[in-house]
């Protein structure tokens, strides 16, 4: 079997990164009970349904066959190089179900940074679109009813009431308009960064704005780190290690540099200097490297930075959200007040005026 082969399976969805942890847990924990791999994976496949249970179906008939799990795996296209490989040196080595509960752990450590990255951005996300909502209704419903009023009066208006009015008429004539061209602009988006160089751009834009860019970093970093932590532990080579990660990488800038410091590290470059002064790995990345390098001990190196990395994400998550609430509060609250008050100020001028 050809492991250094790219596994190209286009329009294929393989496994959830959730359901593969709890499906490599299962695993581990039966294996590790002294159950045989026929009656673990039965155990296991009776535990799921629907598509689920097709796929690890399909993986057991493989190994009924005469396959190995970890080539099954491969063939099955249902997972990647890494857990295949990964699977393939526990078999070599007579510890798959330390395999098992590694590449479990993995996978848990994985969702538990991808629960804390989308809970950083979906707060902001969901007020600020609540906001946009509250702003669209106000302007489109009721700054039509004080402009009815206001025009009554022959009277100069202030120029944020003007400004407001005009925005109003435009929503009303054109909005539609612009909700379509919205939902049309989303939709592209989205069929665009199905293209490797729109996906590449879009990413490199992503890591350029302030906090969330590094937010975005520091996820990969972690991920690349506890991925390398694991396979180095389990002896497989450094350049190989390299290429698995690589291939569980979505974020395209990180990829790239993985692959870039893969082939430097073939042409004889120390592994430190393939990932100095690249930004995606972070200083302290490159610095560990260096000293697991220097000393001969990278999966030790590897491991600080997967357990560090993680708890500085986490504290800066509960930051970030601690410094937006109030933030996104006070800005809703003066952006709703400012069209109040916009509104409000000429009927406060026509009172005095009439008094």
């Amino acid at each position: 079997m050809n492991w250094n082969k790219e596994l190209q399976v286009p329009w294929r969805k393989g496994l959830s990164d959730k359901k593969k942890s709890q499906i490599f847990l299962e695993l581990s924990v039966l294996i590790n009970s002294g159950l045989d791999l026929k009656t673990t994976l039965e155990l296991v496949i009776q535990e799921n349904v629907g598509r689920t249970k097709a796929s690890l179906q399909k993986l057991m008939n493989g190994v009924l066959q005469g396959s190995s799990l970890s080539e099954a795996m491969y063939e099955s296209h249902l997972f990647s190089k890494f857990e295949s490989y990964s699977v393939k040196i526990g078999e070599e080595t007579g510890k798959l179900g330390v395999v098992f509960e590694s590449v479990a752990r993995f996978y848990e450590n994985k969702n538990s940074l991808r629960r804390q990255l989308i809970s950083a951005i979906s707060y902001p996300i969901f007020v600020l679109s609540v906001a946009v909502f509250v702003l669209y209704f106000m302007i489109a419903n009721v700054v039509p009813m004080f402009a009815n009023i206001l025009s009554r009066f022959d009277k100069e208006l202030p120029w944020s009431t003007k400004f407001l009015i005009e925005l109003s008429n435009q929503l009303q004539d054109y909005g539609v308009v612009i909700m379509l061209g919205l939902l049309v602009g989303v939709f592209l988006v989205i069929g665009l960064l199905k293209k490797p160089k729109f996906k590449l751009a879009f990413h490199r834009g992503l890591i350029r704005i302030p906090m969330l860019g590094e937010f975005i970093l520091q996820y990969f970093q972690s991920q690349f780190s506890h991925s390398m932590h694991l396979l180095l532990s389990s002896r497989v080579p450094l350049n190989t290690a390299l290429e698995l990660t690589a291939g569980l990488m979505d974020f395209l800038p990180m990829k790239m540099a993985i692959l870039k410091a893969e082939q430097e590290l073939i042409s004889g470059t120390s592994f430190y200097e393939a990932v100095k002064g690249r930004k995606v790995f972070g200083k302290r990345l490159q610095t560990m490297v260096n000293v697991g390098e220097s000393t001969g001990d990278l999966t030790s190196s590897f491991s600080f930075l997967s357990t560090q990395l993680s708890k500085d994400f986490d504290h800066k998550v509960k930051m970030l959200n601690t410094f937006l609430e109030p933030l996104l509060i006070v800005f809703i609250s003066l952006v709703v007040g400012g069209v109040l008050i916009s509104m409000y100020l000429p009927l406060f001028s026509l009172t005095s005026v009439v008094e």
